[in-house]
């Protein structure tokens, strides 16, 4: 499947912009409207279309100040507050000096507003692409609270 931001898949979005507007000042305005929110909703899913592309998460640990990473990037030192996208892999690292460190991959949900809308607007079609995309999706959790484990001295076994 094509992505929205291929130039051929926004030239079909002008395309169909322009069609819209001619139409609307041809035919009327109600149904015409409605017409092209549906097909605009079924060509791109309504996630896709009308969900932000991120989610806020908080990140708090224990001890305070560790490093919080997010697929590698720095994102600050605990507690920490990021915009995440979820329609993406997100893998969480956090790391503090004489602590063991922690990773957690963050789970994503199925929003429901943007899989009724896909149901209902688009007799299903959107859903295919919001399926695809991720557009429908949102974190399980976007409050992740974790306590880091000292690690042992050096020179100790388990």
């Amino acid at each position: 499947m094509q992505s929205p931001s291929d130039p051929n898949v926004q030239s079909a979005y002008i395309c169909i912009f322009i069609i819209a507007v001619h139409s609307i000042m041809i035919i009327g305005k109600s149904v015409v409207a409605v017409g092209l929110i549906a097909l605009c909703s079924a060509v791109t899913g309504c996630g896709m279309l009308l969900a932000s592309k991120y989610d806020t998460v908080t990140v708090s640990v224990t001890p305070d100040s560790s490093k919080v990473f997010a697929n590698g990037q720095f994102l600050g030192y605990s507690p920490v507050r990021a915009e995440l996208a979820p329609r993406e892999r997100q893998v969480i690292e956090v790391r503090h000096d004489g602590f063991e460190p922690q990773t957690l991959i963050m789970a994503t949900d199925i929003h429901p507003l943007w899989l009724t809308a896909d149901v209902i607007l688009t007799a299903g079609l959107g859903a295919i692409f919001d399926a695809t995309s991720g557009g429908w999706n949102k974190f399980r959790a976007p409050h992740i609270v974790m306590d880091l484990s000292k690690l042992p001295p050096p020179g100790t076994q388990d």
